[in-house]
């Protein structure tokens, strides 16, 4: 089920919230029962169209970790620990890798075995490995008052906002909600405005940008103006997409009267590959930095530079099943190895480096994007020709002029204002100055009203649309 589309929107979010309230406000009922209308609902919302491997799966790594959460709350077992870690890895490479796994493992052709990737596969086996550590990591008086409880260990896996896609949360952030947490008026106001937010981004930006990167990168062939045109499309459409999603996340789950990590604080005024790491997919990069860069030494020990370019090949290879992800993972961790050298240090400092570093970021990242949109290495290839002119083509039949428009310009512009703008001093000044004004409650919840509705207009015209991160 997705959060922008017409069943979710118009029948599971407002049923579930009323539903909700009611049990807590009318029947008073305990935070268990709570937790066990959030674990039904959960299953109810990732069922909507799954496949029965994908429930069965589900099943296996619920009472898989489970008992290997067990196993290490009784005894702090290591072997229990690397046990499950490595299960966990072995399913998440078996379903994301099923080429390498049947014909190299097992001697096979993946074409006669019918294999799926079930949805959000990758979340929930962070969410697993992170259960599993940071329960192994729990002092004794902390894993006592744990006790596995079977009810809190399903809510923290399968609580539906940060199931399919993320933020992904790490246990020891969620740990103490699960027995306590904070059911208001107020959280309830937050979540509302901040889901319509992440609503309209989705739905009258977002989809509107990819439907104009579809008709660019379907081309056989372009010109110059056209693949920097398609270049600038993506790279708003994906950061406004998964923003969308993670405010509608964040949102989601503080109906339920959970606070969840943000997932993303501008990436695109960031000058420098680290600080955009910083900014960008925060839950993953927490992720990797606590369950794989510390441990393999971080900056302490070890060699750095080796630690973060494991971190992001892994990365890389997190995303996809194909080289181009790899290829990705491995620009970004080479340029984050290059800003930790003495050299880059040193040229950073010096006056007017930071207008040059956001333009040598936002071309990096802008350039990596295209490993996620392109189907391969040779695609990539071909069009960065195109990009630079190495390569003209003389029988173009659409364009520059077809994709240059008032209307795509407008959403570009949109696209570039919601990246950016939000992050400025000055604009953060202007509306706190904007909330001390008495009219600001009415005004603003006549504009998310409107909003909303405009939002939800633009859900039915553009019919299904799922995140682009639903895939990894």
């Amino acid at each position: 089920m997705v959060f922008s589309s017409i069943v979710f929107v118009s029948w599971f979010l407002p049923v579930s919230i009323i539903l909700y309230f009611i049990l807590i406000k009318i029947f008073k009922i305990n935070i268990e029962l709570q937790n066990i209308y959030l674990i039904v609902l959960s299953l109810i919302f990732y069922l909507y169209g799954a496949h029965k491997e994908e429930l069965a799966l589900l099943i296996v790594l619920l009472l898989f970790n489970y008992f290997i959460g067990y196993f290490i709350n009784q005894k702090s077992s290591k072997v229990a620990l690397f046990l499950g870690i490595t299960i966990n890895v072995l399913i998440l490479f078996r379903y994301k890798y099923p080429e390498l796994v049947f014909r190299i493992l097992l001697f096979k052709n993946p074409n006669e075995i019918n294999s799926i990737f079930p949805l959000g596969l990758s979340f929930i086996i962070f969410h697993c490995i992170s259960y599993i550590v940071d329960l192994y990591k729990l002092d004794k008086q902390e894993k006592y008052l744990s006790k596995t409880n079977m009810i809190n260990y399903m809510s923290y896996i399968l609580f539906f906002p940060k199931l399919i896609q993320g933020p992904i949360v790490r246990y020891t952030d969620m740990k103490n909600q699960l027995v306590y947490r904070d059911i208001s008026y107020e959280n309830f106001y937050y979540a509302l405005n901040r889901f319509i937010i992440g609503f309209c981004k989705k739905t009258i930006v977002a989809d509107t940008l990819g439907g104009f990167a579809r008709n660019i990168f379907s081309l056989n062939k372009l010109d110059t103006p056209t693949a920097w045109m398609g270049v600038l499309i993506f790279t708003m459409q994906i950061y406004v997409d998964f923003s969308a999603y993670s405010d509608m996340a964040i949102a989601l789950a503080r109906f339920f009267g959970f606070k969840i990590p943000e997932n993303f604080q501008y990436p695109y005024v960031s000058k420098s590959i680290s600080e955009f790491w910083n900014r960008w997919h925060i839950s993953l990069g927490n992720w990797f930095k606590n369950y794989v860069y510390f441990p393999l030494g971080g900056n302490r020990r070890g060699n750095v530079y080796l630690n973060i370019l494991v971190v992001f090949l892994l990365t890389g290879i997190w995303h996809g099943n194909t080289s181009i992800y790899l290829l990705w993972g491995l620009i970004h961790g080479l340029f984050v190895m290059l800003e930790k050298t003495k050299v880059y240090k040193k040229i950073s400092q010096k006056k007017g480096f930071s207008v040059f570093g956001w333009i040598y970021t936002m071309f990096v990242v802008s350039i990596g994007w295209l490993c996620f949109i392109l189907p391969d290495t040779n695609a990539l290839y071909d069009y960065i020709k195109v990009l630079f002119g190495i390569t003209h083509y003389s029988d173009i039949q659409l364009g520059w002029q077809l994709f240059y428009t008032p209307r795509i310009l407008f959403y570009v512009i949109l696209g570039i204002a919601i990246s950016v703008i939000p992050a400025s001093d000055k604009y953060k000044t202007f509306v706190s100055k904007l909330k001390k004004k008495e009219s600001y409650v009415l005004i603003s919840n006549i504009v998310l009203l409107f909003l909303f509705s405009l939002g939800y207009v633009f859900m039915i015209s553009n019919g299904y649309s799922p995140f682009i991160y639903f895939k990894y």
